[in-house]
């Protein structure tokens, strides 16, 4: 999000920055075609833009973890920074309906993936609940209103056949 003692932006500004990050998302980074299990033993194939692992001088990216990335603008002399794989959702609500922040996750399960479509807004629990989910076409499928693309990391064992969800710290099936 941006920083707390700069001003809000506009519509527009915002706008301009989502464009800006998608211009350096697509023109810069390598696409990637992965072949992944979505649930059902089949592979298939999807194509994450990861992020280099060299340096990004003069993108407006910067390293601020191993797989973190942070996404600079300067607008109007005040520099603005965001966690990068969150300026796509600048115009979305901050909150959940239960007043819960909001996260991007990863529907591809990879943490430098920036292919905005392989990202979605939503609550904390969600987002961590997919670790654990099936994908589109495992055993009871996805439970997500926005479909995981594959299964998660953490879901699997012998005989399971539901994926949990996360619940706070709690996980349930």
């Amino acid at each position: 999000m941006a920083n707390a003692n700069l001003p809000v932006l506009n519509q527009t500004q915002r706008d301009q920055v989502i464009q800006t990050w998608e211009n350096r998302v697509s023109t810069r980074f390598q696409q990637t075609p992965t072949q992944v299990d979505p649930g059902d033993g089949q592979l298939i194939t999807i194509n994450c833009y990861f992020i280099p692992t060299g340096s990004l001088t003069g993108t407006n990216f910067a390293r601020n973890a191993p797989n973190r990335w942070q996404f600079k603008q300067s607008i109007n002399g005040n520099v603005y920074r965001w966690g990068s794989h969150t300026v796509p959702f600048l115009n979305s609500p901050l909150l959940d309906s239960n007043g819960d922040p909001n996260t991007a996750s990863h529907l591809c399960h990879e943490p430098r993936c920036h292919n905005p479509l392989h990202l979605c807004w939503e609550s904390l629990d969600s987002n961590k609940g997919r670790n654990w989910c099936a994908g589109p076409n495992g055993p009871g499928g996805c439970p997500h209103p926005v479909p995981c693309i594959m299964r998660g990391p953490l879901y699997g064992g012998p005989g399971d056949t539901v994926a949990p969800l996360q619940q706070g710290n709690l996980f349930v099936l």
